[in-house]
């Protein structure tokens, strides 16, 4: 593969990568006693030996994903119900669910949040208003807007939580 590079004229190679730069992309290196998850690469297991083998080495930062059991007796659902409760009882914020009447809009403000985010990640590229747009799009199908909320301080928007429905669990079987 090295070899085929230079001959190439390539003096690098990037991937694995899905059709979207953000989709799934690396390599699933803990995790596969788990169904895949939406958005969340999930490869074989032989990847990492093989890409290594061939002396890739990452490019990004590792994609994370975590999952927290939703049944009544999680104790980490008790921890976060209790931090959520203490949050809300400070009261200089509010909380409200997506409004996808007015869909330019709550595109914009994501964008406003996410490229100050993410831009401390090692090779980050800024996401631009019809990248943005064109990820989000196929999820107004399927989102829940009662699941995708905004917090906000006055009328400034200073978090969102982007919870989507994981159709690999209904498509699994």
């Amino acid at each position: 593969m090295i070899e085929w590079a230079h001959a190439h004229n390539l003096n690098s190679l990037l991937g694995p990568f899905n059709l979207d730069y953000e989709d799934g992309y690396g390599i699933l290196i803990e995790g596969r006693d788990r169904p895949p998850a939406i958005l969340c690469g999930h490869t074989p297991a032989y990847y990492q030996g093989l890409v290594e083998r061939f002396g890739f080495k990452p490019a990004r930062g590792d994609n994370l994903a975590y999952a927290i059991g939703m049944d009544r007796d999680s104790p980490a659902l008790a921890k976060i119900l209790r931090l959520a409760e203490r949050v809300r009882l400070r009261k200089d914020f509010t909380i409200r669910k997506a409004d996808f009447s007015r869909w330019q809009d709550e595109v914009g403000l994501v964008l406003e949040l996410i490229n100050p985010s993410l831009q401390h990640l090692q090779g980050f590229i800024r996401w631009t208003r019809e990248a943005l747009q064109k990820l989000k799009e196929p999820f107004i199908k399927i989102a829940d807007p009662e699941l995708i909320l905004f917090a906000e301080v006055g009328n400034k928007t200073i978090g969102f939580l982007p919870a989507i429905p994981n159709m690999n669990e209904v498509f699994i079987h």
